[in-house]
């Protein structure tokens, strides 16, 4: 089993001069606690976190506040609690170089990373852009799955969820959308959240229309402002 057996689609991701309370926004928004950085080329080029946001990793022996922290609680106001300040950029607070995967690494190098340098994801890229996000809750769903399954897990079902992850990542999508797609005996479920109101059903429609799938329920919802709805990812 590789990365793209277990990966979710997309990812929702930041720029390094965005704002870090528009990045905490976006984890608030959709429920997660990482955010992908990225280029204007849409190449990755670090991560931030809600430990990089709050400096959970930088306090030192004397007690002192940690950086990332005095960047959050800069802008705190006399009789108000404090809030983010609004010049200071993710740039600022995120993991350069972040630690990512490609599509076909070996489950067991993912837990691996996860355990040795401590995070909860990692990003999926190709040739250095990102195609999808392994977090530890994708492992423990795949786990559980899979213990469900296995006196009846096949090659087929394993083959058929590759074409349906290939056939939807070609689909065109506005905003952001995280897909994660699972195969039963032929079934397909889509599980997931997007910020395009469109997408569920186009991606249902395509996934549909792969041979060999049997039937397709589509579980994906829309948030955002649009629906007033969030979603967990």
């Amino acid at each position: 089993m590789q990365a793209s057996d277990v990966m979710t689609i997309g990812a929702a991701t930041t720029r390094p001069d965005a704002p870090i309370e528009e990045a905490a926004r976006l984890m608030l928004l959709h429920r997660i606690s990482g955010l992908p950085v990225i280029d204007d080329a849409g190449k990755l080029v670090g991560m931030v976190t809600e430990g990089d946001l709050l400096g959970g990793r930088e306090n030192n022996a004397r007690g002192e506040r940690p950086r990332g922290l005095e960047v959050v609680f800069a802008c705190k106001e006399a009789d108000g609690p404090p809030r983010l300040p609004p010049l200071a950029r993710v740039a600022d607070v995120m993991t350069r170089a972040p630690i990512a995967v490609s599509e076909d690494t070996p489950v067991h190098e993912i837990v691996a990373a996860l355990q040795r340098h401590g995070i909860k994801r990692v990003p999926v890229v190709r040739e250095g852009r990102i195609v999808g996000i392994v977090s530890r809750a994708d492992l423990l769903r795949e786990l559980a799955r899979l213990a469900e399954e296995m006196p009846s897990a096949n090659a087929e079902d394993r083959e058929l969820r590759r074409r349906v992850v290939d056939r939807l990542s070609q689909e065109p999508r506005q905003g952001w959308a995280s897909v994660n797609v699972s195969v039963r005996h032929g079934s397909v479920e889509l599980r997931g959240a997007t910020t395009d109101p469109d997408l569920p059903a186009r991606l249902a429609a395509a996934g549909q229309a792969v041979p060999g799938v049997r039937s397709l329920d589509d579980r994906m919802v829309v948030v955002g402002p649009a629906s007033g709805r969030t979603g967990t990812t």
